[in-house]
C-alpha cells in the first residue's frame, strides 16, 4: 500500500489505508502485566461488543478515525520499499513474536472487527485509515505518552496503569535510580492490592485512576505509596538487595513486579 511519510517535532510518522487483513495479521497489543513493556488494559466486551453490533446491524457503518499503530524503525525498514513509495506486509496469520505493529489506540474497533468477521468475512478487506509512529528501541516510551495523551484527554478512558508503565519504560531505558525503583514496587504493590488480590480489604480504596470521571476510594496511590515504603525498603534490603542490583532490562521488571507481589500478600494477611 502507497504510504505518506511526514514528522511534528521531530517525531515521524507513516500515514497510509490499511485492509482490516493487514492491520490483524501484524499487529498486537501490548498489556500491563502480560507483556513487560506493556502499558494498555485488557479489552473490555462490552466496549467492543457494542462496535461489533454497530457494524453488524449498520448497512452502511463507518469508523473514520484512524488506528494508530507504532513501530521500531529498525522493523519497518524490513517491509517498506521507499522506490515504490509502498509497505509491502505479509497477510498471513503469524505469531504474535513476529507482529512487528503494536496498537497504541483503536484495540477496540480491531477486535470487533476480528468479531464481526465471523458472520461477514468479506470485511476483511475494510480499509482503515493507519497512523504510525515510527520509534526507536531505545527511546520506546515515546508511543506509551502518545497512547496516554490520546486517552487521557480526549476518551476520559482509565488509564492509572500508565504510571506503573512509566517505571517499566525507564528501566528499559536505564533512567531509574534505587530509590525510585523502591517507589515504583510500592506503587505495583498498592495496584495489586487495589485490583488484583481477591477479598483484599483494600480492593477499590486506593484511588488510582486520577482520570476516572468517578474516582472511587479512601485514599490516594502517591499517599498510599510513602505509607508503605519503608516496607518497600526493608523487604528489599533483607531479601533481595545483592540479587536485585544487578539485574538490568526486563529483568529487573519481572523482579520488582514479583516482590511487590510478595508485599501485597503480606499486607493483605496482615
Amino acid at each position: 500500500m502507497k504510504f505518506l511519510e511526514f514528522s511534528q517535532n521531530n517525531q515521524k510518522y507513516i500515514s497510509l489505508l490499511l485492509p482490516f487483513k493487514t492491520i490483524d495479521s501484524n499487529s498486537k497489543v501490548l498489556i500491563y502485566g502480560e507483556n513487560p513493556l506493556g502499558y494498555q488494559r485488557e479489552p473490555e466486551p462490552n466496549h467492543y461488543n457494542k462496535i461489533k453490533k454497530y457494524i453488524l446491524e449498520t448497512k452502511n457503518f463507518i469508523l473514520p478515525t484512524s488506528i494508530v499503530l507504532a513501530v521500531d524503525d529498525n522493523e519497518i525498514k524490513k517491509v517498506l520499499n521507499r522506490e515504490s513509495n509502498i509497505l509491502e506486509f505479509n497477510d498471513s496469520k503469524k505469531g504474535i513474536e513476529h507482529k512487528i505493529l503494536r496498537i497504541v489506540d483503536g484495540q477496540h474497533r480491531i477486535i470487533a472487527m476480528r468479531e464481526a468477521i465471523k458472520s461477514k468475512p468479506e470485511l476483511e478487506n475494510f480499509l482503515f485509515n493507519v497512523i504510525i509512529l515510527i520509534v526507536k528501541p531505545e527511546s520506546r516510551s515515546v508511543e506509551m505518552e502518545i497512547f496516554y495523551d490520546i486517552n487521557s484527554k480526549g476518551k476520559r478512558l482509565k488509564v492509572d496503569l500508565i504510571e506503573l508503565a512509566r517505571f517499566n519504560y525507564r528501566i528499559i531505558e536505564k533512567r531509574l535510580n534505587e530509590r525510585e525503583l523502591n517507589e515504583h514496587i510500592a506503587i505495583q504493590t498498592a495496584y495489586f492490592l487495589n485490583e488484583k488480590i481477591e477479598k483484599s480489604v483494600w480492593s477499590n480504596a486506593i484511588k488510582f485512576g486520577i482520570h476516572d470521571e468517578q474516582t472511587i476510594g479512601i485514599i490516594g496511590v502517591n499517599a498510599f505509596r510513602e505509607s508503605i515504603f519503608g516496607v518497600v525498603d526493608a523487604y528489599v534490603k533483607i531479601n533481595d538487595n545483592s540479587r536485585y542490583l544487578d539485574l538490568k532490562g526486563e529483568d529487573l521488571i519481572l523482579y520488582s513486579k514479583e516482590a511487590a507481589l510478595r508485599i501485597a500478600d503480606f499486607l493483605h494477611i496482615v
